[in-house]
């Protein structure tokens, strides 16, 4: 005869049943969440690295952009400071004249005191759009500088005196 199991006994039975299946199940199921969390990472971090190379190519057109303004500001740079020295060739010119002015140096007509080819009574005295463009080209040093450019104008039969006066007008604003 066989024996009935216990009521008992079959709990006993069906606690072990579910000890023995989750025993073996919780590994699956932890390997299972581990898995998810990397795979999530993984996307997560392939979004992070696309952020960051697009960012990357954006701060290198910055880049880019910058170097040309700067190189385009040096040479800006360059042209202001050769206009500031031409201009103070042009200062110390004019107060050289002016102090040669004031030594007796050049006369009033701007011939040299001590002689010179023409004389102030044949002088052209330059007017209007003559005497801004004489001035200009002073100011570029196309007459050069000093008493070569006093002596150049006197050649060309320009008062030199009218002319430097324009000349520091322009730069002065007297």
């Amino acid at each position: 005869m066989q024996a009935k199991p216990k009521a008992g006994n079959r709990r006993l039975v069906n606690f072990f049943k579910v000890l023995i299946v989750t025993v073996l199940a919780l590994p699956w199921v932890i390997a299972l969440a581990v898995g998810l969390n990397f795979l999530i990472a993984a996307q997560d971090f392939s979004e992070d690295q696309q952020s960051y190379q697009q960012r990357i190519m954006q701060l290198s057109d910055e880049q880019e952009v910058l170097k040309r303004d700067y190189a385009a500001a040096s040479e800006r740079l360059v042209e202001l400071s050769e206009e500031n020295q031409a201009l103070q060739r042009t200062v110390r010119e004019a107060e050289i004249t002016q102090q040669k002015l004031e030594n007796g140096e050049i006369g009033i007509m701007g011939a040299s005191t001590s002689g010179g080819s023409r004389s102030s009574a044949h002088l052209n005295v330059p007017s209007g759009e003559q005497l801004e463009e004489l001035a200009g080209q002073v100011i570029f040093g196309t007459w050069g500088n000093c008493e070569p450019r006093i002596t150049s104008l006197r050649d060309a039969g320009y008062d030199h005196t009218v002319i430097q006066q324009r000349v520091n007008e322009i730069i002065w604003g007297r």
